[in-house]
């Protein structure tokens, strides 16, 4: 890292904006403060912050919520926004975590420790979006933590999602031909969760479209047809740009979606399902050995239609 990371500190109380600025510059992170919506928007507007501490209950002109406002500013500017919370309220984080925010945090005795565990995931992300691909070992190392988040009985559903979302980023990014993949790179009237931009020149990618299609179901059920047929959709749309797309499901999938993929066998469009037991070979493989991991489920879905 050539400077220090920038953390934005948003809250009107005096009594955590000091805390916060103890804890982080502790850190070595650099830090500045807003105290209202405005104030935040403009110091987002003037500088580059890696992340945001937001105050859920920011007092403002939009009501006792309108820290949670601030969250479309900042995400807009690539800053990972740290929900902070006296309570945690499941409609508040909902609503947060539906405008962008990455992860929450709650305003108790283990406050410290989280947040320095929390901001510590943002920075390595953050190195990831600058530099573009990382040391081998700082990259798999954070593919193993990120798959334990994932797997975590502890975190939120939503809070597994974004983990699953950021573990398939760095897993196709550690595959050569696939190292320009995106997250969130739809419309705001259709969302899907990676485009991976397909450089490889070697098979079975060398035929395949220019572009893939990823979306991450880390949910407590398995999941249905439904989900393939929704990605095929989004495949179909893209002008025959993508029509490759991975189902990525840690939970595994209803016995019959696997049945009806053999029945799209001849169809142009393919979404290949990767379920725990795949993505976890994928997680422990080597780097090296990734490609004919994800080769090898390609073929399973074209040659056996699963």
């Amino acid at each position: 890292m050539s400077q220090p990371r920038k953390i934005l500190i948003v809250d009107d109380d005096r009594e955590f904006f000091e805390m916060y600025e103890e804890i982080l510059q502790t850190e070595g992170y650099l830090t500045a403060v807003a105290k209202t919506r405005a104030e935040a928007k403009k110091k987002l507007e003037e500088t580059r912050f890696d992340a945001v501490i937001l105050d859920q209950k920011l007092k403002g002109e939009s009501g006792p919520d309108d820290g949670i406002d601030v969250l479309f500013e900042a995400d807009m500017r690539g800053a990972k926004v740290i929900l902070a919370t006296g309570y945690a309220s499941i409609e508040a984080i909902e609503r947060a975590f539906a405008l962008g925010a990455y992860d929450y945090v709650e305003k108790t005795p283990k406050l410290k420790v989280l947040l320095k565990s929390k901001l510590r995931n943002i920075m390595e992300l953050q190195t990831e979006r600058d530099v573009g691909i990382r040391s081998d070992a700082g990259r798999e190392n954070l593919i193993r933590e990120l798959w334990s988040r994932v797997q975590s009985a502890e975190d939120s559903s939503t809070s597994k999602g974004r983990a699953l979302e950021d573990l398939m980023l760095l897993l196709f990014r550690s595959i050569p031909g696939f190292e320009r993949t995106t997250k969130n790179a739809a419309s705001p009237d259709e969302q899907f969760d990676l485009l991976v931009e397909n450089g490889a020149r070697v098979p079975p990618w060398d035929r395949e479209s220019p572009y893939f299609l990823v979306e991450c179901k880390n949910w407590s059920g398995r999941v249905e047809n439904d989900a393939v047929v929704d990605l095929i959709d989004k495949l179909k749309r893209r002008r025959g740009r993508a029509k490759l797309g991975f189902l990525v499901a840690p939970g595994g999938f209803t016995a019959g979606v696997r049945s009806k993929q053999e029945a799209r066998r001849q169809e142009e469009h393919v979404v290949v399902l990767v379920d725990g037991d795949d993505l976890k070979r994928l997680v422990e493989a080597v780097a090296a050995d990734r490609h004919d991991i994800l080769a090898g489920l390609y073929r399973r879905t074209v040659v056996e239609g699963a």
